[in-house]
């Protein structure tokens, strides 16, 4: 069948409307609402209705609410169309586009980052080249890039835009970009353990003659995809927190390096929160981004700060001093050897650091860096535990959303997220890969039954009845059996029999 095209470009040659997509309270599209609003276009004289278009965010409609929206327009526009340009005569046109399928799971994965819904967000395929597999996976990652704040120049002078690639090919493809041109910076946003805080993105800042060049080698590397206008200067700006945009004066007496920082930054990690800081003091978010306030942080950073600049006591006398509020902080600890009775040696800002013998059992090898848990000072030192059963939430729950954990040090591990997730996977292989447990980890959530009991209870046989909602097991190990009640109360909807 050949395309009328005559006709379709004369249904074309007048005002293409695209309609928001209205929700009702419970959380579905609002029917009579769209369809009040197509017959008030079409009334009004428009003759060419799009729905699920830009202005009706298809990119957060799931297919079926697509299909739905698509359903309304037609019949609201049936028969009273002015120019036709489908084939039963009305003035609805369906926008039909492929979509790459790595692309839509990549943005559904950062649709539903924080929210446990998931949302489709798929990008037409005329905009972005076919993916396929990078290079470097096959010869392992490049080494990350160094933490020292970014030249700020760069980022005030040249138009900054965000590039979304696959989640944990962030700092490659950013040095990638940094080999091309010296013209163009790349930027990865961190958080305090040097890990991508916005998995799956890039900042890129171009200069205006060099943008087609720059945009051009990134479809031809297929390295992503470019927003098509710049982000708002001041997003650029939460990630240059130590330098002044224009002056490069530091607008904080608290650098990247400064030890008040690191201790501020450590309880602000225990808390699950992200942080910068300017002159004017700190400026709080939680794990989903969402900025918060919290006075009992701000009265103990004013303390810690007149301790520094107006007793100004030693770093050792101001730890001890605020033992109480560090007890329980994630922290990066430089391991130097290992004494009697097998306790490691260390250090944490230039402060001496013990870890008991039984605070590292089952990690098979000393290493010389490592993440541990404040558990208390004793005798001048710093007592870390570095296998510590809060690390698992502490580390995971700083990058994303975590429900619970289980670990049987040395044998198993199951993390409880709210949506199985590209991002969660690489998240919780970063924190596994950092703290050196030999275990295995197994990530799981609640929309997958069989995966959970698997995870928990091991046993040879699982029958999964969506109808009854019963999950019948067979031959649970007995070392296993003390986990039956966990897995109940993950799937508290489900009945787990044959026990």
């Amino acid at each position: 069948m050949t395309l009328d095209t005559t006709r379709l470009r004369t249904a074309l040659a007048t005002v293409v409307v695209v309609p928001v997509t209205p929700f009702g309270p419970d959380g579905g599209i609002d029917a009579g609402a769209y369809a009040g609003l197509v017959n008030r276009m079409l009334d009004g004289g428009i003759s060419v209705v799009t729905p699920n278009g830009n202005t009706g965010e298809f990119y957060a409609l799931s297919p079926a609410e697509a299909r739905e929206a698509l359903q309304i327009a037609a019949a609201a526009a049936a028969g009273r169309a002015r120019a036709s340009v489908s084939q039963k005569g009305v003035s609805t046109m369906s926008l039909t586009t492929s979509y790459d399928p790595d692309t839509l799971a990549l943005m559904a994965d950062h649709a539903t980052y924080g929210t446990g819904k998931k949302h489709y967000n798929p990008v037409p395929q005329s905009r972005i080249p076919r993916t396929k597999t990078l290079q470097s996976r096959s010869t392992g990652r490049l080494p990350r890039i160094s933490p020292t704040p970014p030249d700020s120049r760069v980022w005030t002078q040249k138009p900054v835009y965000l590039l979304s690639v696959q989640t944990g090919q962030e700092f490659l493809i950013a040095h990638h970009i940094q080999q091309y041109t010296s013209a163009a910076g790349a930027m990865v946003p961190r958080n305090p353990d040097n890990e991508p805080f916005m998995p799956g993105f890039v900042l890129v800042a171009i200069p205006d003659p060099e943008f087609h060049a720059v945009t051009q080698c990134i479809r031809d590397r297929h390295w992503g995809f470019l927003t098509a206008d710049s982000v708002d200067p001041e997003l650029v700006r939460t990630f240059l927190p130590y330098a002044d945009t224009i002056t490069d004066t530091p607008i904080s007496p608290w650098g990247p390096d400064h030890p008040l920082r690191q201790l501020g930054e450590a309880v602000l990690h225990r808390e699950g929160w992200h942080g910068t800081i300017d002159a004017d003091g700190w400026a709080l978010a939680d794990a989903h981004g969402r900025p918060i306030t919290h006075g009992g942080f701000a009265a103990w950073w004013a303390t810690l700060c007149r301790d520094w600049t107006d007793q100004q006591l030693p770093l050792g006398d101001i730890v001890i001093r605020h033992q109480d509020a560090l007890i329980g902080s994630v922290v990066p600890v430089a391991i130097d050897r290992a004494i009697p009775p097998g306790d490691w040696l260390g250090t944490w800002m230039r402060q001496p650091v013990r870890v008991p013998a039984a605070a590292h059992q089952g990690i098979r090898q000393r290493p010389a860096k490592t993440i541990g848990v404040i558990t208390g000072f004793r005798d001048g030192e710093t007592q870390v535990s570095v296998t510590h059963p809060d690390l698992i939430t502490r580390l995971l729950g700083y990058r994303m959303p975590i429900d619970a954990s289980v670990r049987v040090p040395g044998r198993w591990a199951v993390i409880r997220v709210p949506q199985v997730t590209p991002t969660s996977l690489e998240h919780v292989r970063l924190v596994r890969r950092d703290l050196g447990w030999p275990e295995q980890w197994r990530v799981v959530d609640t929309d997958n039954p069989r995966l959970v009991v698997s995870a928990l209870l091991k046993p040879r046989d699982i029958h999964v009845n969506p109808t009854t909602r019963q999950i019948v097991v067979q031959d649970i190990p007995g070392p296993r059996q003390d986990w039956v009640q966990t897995a109940r109360e993950w799937l508290p909807e489900w009945t787990i029999v044959g026990l």
